[in-house]
């Protein structure tokens, strides 16, 4: 299932902070500076991302665990490179170092977790809740 992703593998993406990015706009805050689930999505997406290059198209991951340390602002207008390095691989685990780095200073870091699971599997198991839910 995880043939190919193996330690070591990573992936640097490049984001630019917009105002819908900032905290006063997603409500995680009250300044107009990067928001901290923004920065989070951003992470995930990069993690995202790599293992898809590996799998299967009946196959994706999801994020079940995320720790990360915001620690300091990112103004509009600024770039942000995130870089996700793949630090453990079992056969549906996948656990990922990441950082966030924007043109003056590194803003964040963690560690992120995601799981390989069948598209058609997960999905049928969604609408399974959802109905059962009605």
């Amino acid at each position: 299932m995880t043939e190919g992703l193996k330690v070591g593998l990573e992936l640097t993406k490049m984001y630019e902070v917009e105002k819908a990015d900032t905290a006063q706009v997603v409500k995680s805050g009250g300044l107009a500076v990067l928001a901290t689930p923004v920065l989070l999505a951003w992470m995930e997406q990069s993690a995202f991302l790599l293992p898809e290059l590996y799998l299967t198209d009946q196959q994706t991951t999801v994020g079940v665990q995320a720790d990360i340390r915001h620690i300091a602002p990112t103004p509009v207008g600024m770039k942000v490179k995130v870089h996700v390095v793949l630090t453990e691989v079992t056969e549906t685990k996948l656990i990922y170092k990441t950082e966030a780095f924007d043109d003056v200073q590194k803003v964040a870091e963690g560690l992120h977790t995601r799981v390989i699971v069948d598209k058609k599997a997960f999905m049928t198991k969604v609408i399974k809740k959802k109905d059962a839910a009605k």
